[in-house]
C-alpha cells in the first residue's frame, strides 16, 4: 500500500510556504495549514467537500492573502509536484513480480485531475484506490485501509503500507497491517535531506523480504 503525497510524488512544500509568507498579512505560518490549526481546510479540501474556489477563498481569509489571483495560486500549486520516477520503478517492479499494489491517499480534486490528466501513471494501475476525493474518506479514518483489504480478501497482516506521516502508519497498524515511515520530511513537511536515503532503504528491504518469501504474488 502507498501513499501518493511526499513517497510516489513529491510536493516543493518550501517553495508554497515562501508564496505564503510573502502574500501574507498576518502572522499565522504556512504550516498550520498542513498540521495544525488550519488542517481542516485541508481535509476538506480532500474529502471534496470544498470546489478549488472555496479551498483559495479559505486559505486567502486564513493568512490574509494580498495581491494573490487564482490563477496564479493554483499554476504554483501544480508547478510544486515532481513526480519521484525512482519510486514508480519500485512500484512497477513489484507489480510485474505479480505483487498486489494499492495506493492510499488524501486527495484533492485539482491534485487528481491534475495527476490523471499529466502524470496518469502515478495513480492508475493498482489493485485497488483509495483515493479521498474519490471515496469520500480519508487518513487516518481506518475506513481508508479497511475498504482496500475487504475488497482484495486480505488480512492486514499481510500488507505492508509506506507513508510519510506516523499518524497514518499507526492507524493502518491497528488493524495488523504492517507501517513502513518513509522519513522524508519533518514535522513542518518541509524536505529533510533523506529522500535518496530512504528511497534505497525501502527498496532494499523489499527486496529482501521478496527473496525470503515474505512478500509474494497476488491470488
Amino acid at each position: 500500500m502507498f501513499d501518493c503525497g511526499n513517497v510516489l510524488v513529491q510536493f516543493d512544500t518550501e517553495r508554497f510556504y515562501s508564496f505564503i509568507k510573502q502574500h501574507r498579512t498576518n502572522c499565522l505560518e504556512p504550516h498550520e495549514l498542513f498540521s495544525g490549526s488550519q488542517r481542516h481546510i485541508i481535509i476538506d479540501y480532500d474529502l471534496d467537500k470544498l470546489t478549488d474556489l472555496d479551498f483559495f477563498n479559505r486559505v486567502k481569509e486564513a493568512f490574509g492573502l494580498k495581491d494573490v489571483h487564482f490563477e496564479d495560486f493554483f499554476y504554483l500549486i501544480e508547478d510544486t509536484i515532481t513526480v519521484d520516477r525512482e519510486m514508480l520503478a519500485i512500484r512497477d517492479k513489484l507489480q510485474k513480480k505479480g505483487v498486489a499494489t494499492v495506493i492510499v491517499s488524501n486527495m484533492n480534486r485539482f491534485h487528481f485531475n491534475y495527476l490523471r490528466l499529466n502524470y496518469p501513471e502515478v495513480i492508475s494501475g493498482y489493485n485497488y484506490s483509495m483515493i479521498s476525493c474519490e471515496e469520500g474518506v480519508a487518513k487516518p479514518d481506518s475506513e481508508s485501509w479497511i475498504r482496500p483489504l475487504d475488497f482484495l480478501g486480505l488480512k492486514g497482516e499481510e500488507c505492508l503500507f509506506i507513508d510519510d506521516i506516523i499518524e497514518n502508519i499507526n492507524v493502518a497498524s491497528n488493524l495488523g497491517i504492517k507501517g513502513w515511515h518513509y522519513n522524508v520530511r519533518d514535522v513542518r513537511l518541509t524536505g529533510n535531506g533523506r529522500l535518496k536515503y530512504e528511497r534505497k532503504k525501502l527498496s532494499d528491504f523489499l527486496d529482501l523480504i521478496w527473496s525470503i518469501g515474505v512478500l509474494v504474488p497476488f491470488s
